[in-house]
């Protein structure tokens, strides 16, 4: 059987996301690993922007520190819908998902996503 010691479950808060995370926990509570849930506000789709509509919208998107708290109690709300039991760290970060999925695989040593 494959060693698998960290179990990284990105959700997006779908319903699709709490089916995920009931697998996840089933797969950590079999392999006794420690589990991750993350969810990433993505970047501004202005960020980058070098017009000034673009640069409006863009200090109208929420910075991490304002929605951190209420993503972190949507977590929770998500962790308790899925009945996950095992002891989760929660991880909210701003970025493109992918790109902090690769680099949370790498900082945590991820075996599974």
């Amino acid at each position: 059987m494959p060693q698998i010691k960290t179990i990284l479950a990105p959700v997006d808060f779908s319903e699709r996301a709490v089916h995920a995370l009931e697998h996840a926990h089933s797969l950590c509570k079999l392999f006794e690993a420690r589990i991750f849930v993350a969810h990433f506000l993505p970047p501004s789709p202005y960020e980058f922007a070098a017009f000034d509509e673009g640069l409006f919208a863009a200090t109208a998107w929420p910075e991490l520190g304002e929605v951190r708290e209420k993503l972190l109690a949507r977590l929770d709300e998500l962790i308790d819908t899925a009945h996950v039991a095992a002891a989760v760290e929660k991880i909210v970060q701003r970025g493109d998902p992918v790109t902090q999925i690769e680099e949370l695989i790498e900082q945590k040593q991820i075996d599974l996503v």
